[in-house]
């Protein structure tokens, strides 16, 4: 399975070697969006819209371009 992971460099929890030997351990194909200046929570940070465009862009990757795995989250809240 794919892995998107994200990081804030200003993380007070996480230090940048733990995220990379998570990768590292992980095995399988990974990618790592950074975000300068952000802490541990990007939901909670200026880069929350940027933050959901990436999970939304990364759940339909593959997907019908006509069908998004998020459009029942919208249409139901």
């Amino acid at each position: 399975m794919p892995l998107l992971q994200f990081w804030g460099s200003e993380s007070p929890t996480t230090p940048r070697a733990d995220v990379e030997q998570l990768q590292h351990e992980y095995g399988g194909p990974h990618a790592l969006v950074v975000y300068d200046g952000a802490a541990h929570n990007p939901i909670l940070e200026p880069v929350r819209h940027q933050f959901w465009e990436q999970v939304e862009a990364f759940l339909n990757e593959g997907a019908s371009s006509d069908l998004s795995v998020c459009d029942d989250v919208v249409a139901h809240p």
